[in-house]
């Protein structure tokens, strides 16, 4: 078993000692307008799996973003530069994208997973993918 899924194993089962249906409610409402159309809609429940993974995100979300806003800038820079309006010239991660979903593992044997950032203006989605905790591509959808 690789160190990512060991993480989320023991994440579990800390979250088990401390309430985890109350913790499962919290991260619902934290990350309800986030998850997979699938989990919005109620067709498909958060797993426990799920709800460890989530909270280990929130817990590393900042040092995670750290390994990939230069690269996500980058990209938004890139997608933009022949933009006619000037201010599309100078978009930024933190003032111009927002977060469109999270696509977590649902299953314990897989450690690839995406943050997908949404460009309100034109609906450009950033797919910023991840192999267990480490950064590893940006994709852009239209």
């Amino acid at each position: 078993m690789d160190t990512f899924t060991q993480n989320i194993l023991d994440k579990l089962n800390i979250l088990r000692r401390e309430g985890l249906e109350k913790i499962k409610l919290e991260l619902l409402r934290e990350f309800g307008p986030f998850l997979p159309y699938d989990y919005q809609q109620r067709h498909k429940f958060l797993s426990n799996f799920s709800v460890a993974f989530l909270m280990l995100y929130k817990e590393n979300a900042s040092m995670l973003l750290e390994s990939y806003i230069e690269t996500l800038q980058d990209n938004l820079s890139e997608c933009y530069q022949h933009a006619e309006d000037e201010h599309l010239k100078s978009l930024t991660v933190e003032d111009d994208l927002s977060i469109h979903s999270i696509d977590f593992p649902n299953k314990e044997n897989q450690s690839e997973w995406s943050i997908n950032y949404e460009m309100d203006l034109d609906d450009t989605i950033f797919h910023v993918y991840f192999e267990g905790w480490r950064f590893k591509t940006i994709i852009q959808t239209h």
